[in-house]
């Protein structure tokens, strides 16, 4: 895992982009970037996503590379900028259904 790029953003987050793409047909390509957010006042709230694209010839890698990086942050930048994301986010993944294990008859 490499890193590729990181924005700091002017309320204290951190974002990283690291590369995790791979060879998978011939000169076909999944790029594929981990996005991980982070709080620089407590490091450990973090919100991690993967964004993917299939089929991306060799010679093209860094151009689809580039605008996934550029459209994640076109579209998240104003979330990602309020005071209480990484809190949302946090309570978000803590909140998710666990199926239930026990059967009542």
């Amino acid at each position: 895992m490499t890193l590729i790029q990181e924005v700091a953003l002017d309320n204290t987050i951190v974002v990283q982009f690291f590369d995790q793409s791979n060879r998978y047909f011939g000169d076909y390509n999944k790029v594929s970037i981990l996005v991980k957010v982070t709080s620089l006042n407590d490091r450990n709230i973090s919100y991690q996503q993967v964004l993917d694209q299939m089929a991306v010839p060799t010679h093209k890698i860094d151009a689809v590379r580039k605008a996934m990086i550029d459209s994640y942050l076109a579209n998240t930048k104003g979330y990602l900028v309020q005071p209480d994301f990484l809190r949302k986010a946090r309570l978000r993944n803590n909140n998710k259904v666990l199926p239930n294990l026990y059967r009542y008859e």
